[in-house]
């Protein structure tokens, strides 16, 4: 706009310099003022899961199959293993932003993604692709490595397949920077078996997740004004 003015202002300056000049050769030039652009926001970017996301390859146990990253940001990425000793077994580790604006230090974090988990399974049979879902056990799950402590949630419960096999499910859930890490290991026919806690510890000390990311950080905010908005709380 200051610009667009200065403009304006300099037709009339330049004629009456014009006249000046036909009358006391002598010319005054006006001094153009110039506005600075503001500087331009930083783009909108997601995590770089194939860049940033850290894991190993292979363990004692397990070799990686696949990975995979969603083009939804919110489903972060994947990773499927096979174990070396029970190629039946089906696992994966998934991980992906927690979806709520205040996730530093919410012990409730886990529990609630938890009843996540087994709602999709029950909707997964709700939609046909299982049969049924039996059971339901969920504890505290930690373990120690090399000094540093690891803690979260272990649940099993039992998905019958429309075939009628019978697999046992454990799902295990951490929380690493702003991100969830989900193991869903699958055995069939393991009533008799252990839980594969083993498979956990193998892999979750040498993953490392990217960092939260601006698309994330910007989408937290607009999520915690609107919910202080629906609360009445004007933000300073």
């Amino acid at each position: 706009m200051l610009k667009f003015i200065c403009q304006v202002l300099l037709i009339p300056l330049a004629l009456l310099s014009c006249n000046s000049t036909q009358q006391n050769n002598q010319v005054t030039n006006p001094i153009l003022v110039t506005e600075k652009a503001p500087p331009k926001p930083l783009p909108v970017i997601p995590s770089n899961y194939d860049k940033d996301l850290k894991f190993p390859d292979q363990t004692a146990s397990l070799v990686m199959l696949e990975r995979h990253t969603y083009e939804e940001p919110l489903l972060g990425a994947s990773i499927r293993y096979e174990n070396r000793y029970y190629d039946e077994d089906e696992i994966a580790i998934y991980t992906y932003p927690i979806r709520h604006f205040s996730w530093q230090h919410n012990r409730y974090l886990l529990s609630s993604e938890m009843r996540n988990i087994f709602s999709e399974i029950d909707n997964a049979v709700a939609q046909g692709l299982y049969q049924k879902r039996e059971g339901k056990e969920v504890s505290v799950y930690q373990f120690y490595w090399h000094g540093k402590q690891y803690s979260g949630l272990k649940a099993k419960t039992k998905i019958y397949l429309l075939s009628g096999l019978e697999y046992t499910s454990y799902s295990y859930l951490f929380v690493q920077k702003d991100k969830f890490i989900k193991f869903r290991i699958s055995q069939p026919n393991a009533n008799n078996l252990a839980a594969p806690d083993n498979l956990v510890r193998e892999i979750l000390p040498y993953i490392d997740v990217p960092s939260e990311s601006n698309y994330m950080s910007k989408l937290r905010e607009l999520h915690r004004k609107e919910y202080e908005k629906s609360l009445g709380i004007m933000s300073m």
